[in-house]
């Protein structure tokens, strides 16, 4: 949800730059939103940097100008070229003259922790199979696999193949990384299996809790109260904290973040928000603050 609500992290340093900040380089995205909009004004800080771009683009017209001033002035009385004439005595467009503008080289940005890499930091070129290229620090792309049991490549989900994988092997080495070696541990499946298992309960309970959330916003638009009230206190509600309980004991992080997004789709998106004619729709989320606070609830209205 903050990747959808947020700028992009690009925009997020632009705006860091024009507030003053330091080291905001190795903070992460969601830390830098949250930073930026605690501390400073946002809109104050969109707005200088609006200016900025509109500025930036106002000096390259002048520059273009002055580029076609420069290749029209000759010499003589004149002081300009004559245009040549084609074929039929028609005078030709003269040939556009570019000019290169200076640009500051791009720091390069780590795929998995959306934050800059270190200017002498171990990386690795991924090429995709249509062709382009993706730059990892090595580092960080070596404790993901290690630490997930996942050996595909994050952002497109394409497995590395076992050449790849011993690339990474010898590019840590050559780099003094002291990791362990990720090739191996692809070639030891047995090590991941209860991580593996308790990540698919996880999803499934989440996927559970999903559709009781779905059938609560039918009740929301439905136009029967006496029936919705019904099947909110006798199947919903209870089944709802069953499934969010046993959640919350497997992964508090990742239950907090599931209600999260529970309680944005019943709300709805800020444009088109959820049409609550009988009145359910607060009572629902006073059910859910409630059931994350840990609170027991009698399901009653």
């Amino acid at each position: 949800m903050q990747t959808r609500n947020s700028p992009s992290v690009w925009a997020l340093q632009s705006l860091a730059r024009e507030a003053g900040m330091r080291d905001f380089g190795s903070m992460s995205k969601c830390d830098l939103f949250k930073r930026l909009k605690d501390q400073f004004n946002m809109e104050r800080l969109e707005r200088l940097r609006a200016r900025g771009i509109k500025r930036g683009h106002e000096e390259t017209l002048e520059e273009e100008e002055e580029c076609s001033t420069q290749y029209w002035e000759g010499s003589g009385n004149s002081g300009r070229r004559r245009p040549r004439r084609g074929k039929r005595g028609k005078p030709q467009k003269a040939p556009r003259k570019t000019c290169k503008r200076k640009t500051s080289p791009r720091r390069l940005i780590d795929p998995i922790m959306l934050t800059e890499m270190p200017p002498k930091a171990a990386t690795y070129v991924f090429k995709r199979p249509n062709g382009t290229e993706v730059v990892y620090n090595l580092s960080t792309l070596m404790d993901y696999c290690i630490a997930t049991g996942n050996f595909l490549e994050p952002e497109t989900r394409i497995e590395f193949s076992d050449e790849e994988l011993q690339r990474m092997d010898a590019l840590a080495g050559e780099a003094r990384l002291h990791k362990e070696s990720i090739l191996e541990a692809k070639r030891d499946p047995r090590r991941y299996d209860e991580a593996h298992f308790r990540i698919d309960a996880v999803h499934g309970l989440e996927r559970c809790a999903g559709e009781l959330v779905v059938e609560m916003l039918s009740v929301v638009e439905g136009d029967d109260p006496e029936e919705g009230q019904m099947k909110l206190v006798m199947y919903l509600f209870p089944s709802f904290a069953d499934f969010y309980s046993q959640l919350h004991a497997a992964d508090e992080h990742f239950a907090a973040m599931c209600m999260e997004h529970f309680t944005n789709f019943i709300k709805g998106p800020p444009n088109k928000p959820t049409v609550d004619e009988c009145g359910f729709l607060p009572i629902i989320l006073h059910f859910f603050e409630r059931v994350k606070s840990g609170e027991q609830t009698d399901f009653g209205f």
